[in-house]
């Protein structure tokens, strides 16, 4: 779902008053709650985390957390 998010964005123009035309990126952060334990603080954080990597990594991409 994130990737099919992305690649979405990525080719959708906008145009403006003016006419030119401008594209955007997104970086997505993903976090898994795959463990019965795992808090909200520890998810958004997990999902925080990955999100800096795909910024720090190139952007235009989506990164899921590990645990």
């Amino acid at each position: 779902v994130a990737e099919r998010l992305r690649v979405q964005v990525a080719n959708t123009k906008l145009a403006l008053e003016s006419g030119q035309l401008v594209r955007f990126t997104v970086s997505i952060g993903v976090a898994l709650l795959d463990k019965p334990d795992i808090n909200l603080d520890t998810l958004f954080s997990s999902a925080d985390e990955a999100l800096y990597q795909a910024k720090n990594t190139g952007r235009n991409r989506v990164c899921i957390a590990s645990h």
